[in-house]
């Protein structure tokens, strides 16, 4: 059975409701936290791309990693889905 946070059929409040109620502390304040000031020495290697295993071992906590950027990096188009790239 699918939890109801997972379900897009189900209002956004209560999706929302479900999956706070899940979340452990430690994954709560996870996801307060921005890594953008430490972006290369958790996310991106040499050349500014995004690096897999390093943000894994960097978040193998399991918690997520929060925000990604600040606003004015987001501004300037580095997103996630460009650092794929």
């Amino acid at each position: 059975m699918q939890a109801p946070y997972k379900n897009a059929a189900l209002p956004a409040q209560k999706r929302v409701k479900d999956l706070l109620h899940r979340m452990t502390l430690e994954e709560k304040a996870a996801q307060m936290m921005c890594v953008w000031q430490k972006k290369s020495e958790t996310l991106l290697d040499a050349a500014g791309r995004f690096d897999l295993k390093k943000a894994r071992a960097s978040f193998k906590q399991g918690h997520g990693l929060g925000r990604l950027a600040g606003p004015v990096i987001q501004a300037e188009g580095a997103t996630p889905k460009a650092w794929r790239n």
